[in-house]
């Protein structure tokens, strides 16, 4: 969603069934909450900096780290394994899109830049996600 719809929009907020809704969506696609927290994190530090920015594209593919299936040479033939490496740009603008659609985030285009934000809405996602996160986190060091 562009920042013209989300102005627009900005003062409607989910129902409950329509959280749990997205939030069964984002839990199901790989790598979305991390796309997400990660975005929550960023424009964090960005607000008590004092500046505002947003996050693009290439700051998630070069600074978010994913499990995912790597390429290893192993003498002359190559195969796949299982890794940690950063997500592809490709992969994060799909995402992105994705997170958009759902009006999740929004952004500010400055050509050839889109600047992504959470929404109202995308925050108080995430912050279930995060208290889920946790949650789950206490019961099985139990």
């Amino acid at each position: 969603m562009d920042s013209e719809l989300h102005k627009k929009f900005s003062h409607v907020e989910f129902n409950e069934d329509q959280n749990d809704m997205f939030l069964e969506i984002v839990r199901s696609t790989p790598h979305l909450s991390r796309i997400l927290m990660y975005i929550l994190k960023n424009q964090s530090n960005q607000q008590s900096e004092g500046k505002l920015i947003g996050t693009t594209s290439a700051n998630i593919a070069n600074n978010l780290e994913v499990k995912r299936r790597v390429q290893v040479q192993n003498g002359k033939t190559k195969s796949f394994e299982e890794g940690r490496a950063n997500i592809t740009r490709k992969t994060a603008e799909k995402l992105l899109d994705i997170l958009s659609s759902m009006s999740l985030l929004y952004y500010e285009e400055s050509k050839p830049y889109k600047y992504h934000f959470l929404t109202e809405r995308g925050e108080k996602l995430v912050n279930e996600i995060k208290k889920d996160f946790y949650n789950e986190k206490k019961r099985r060091d139990k």
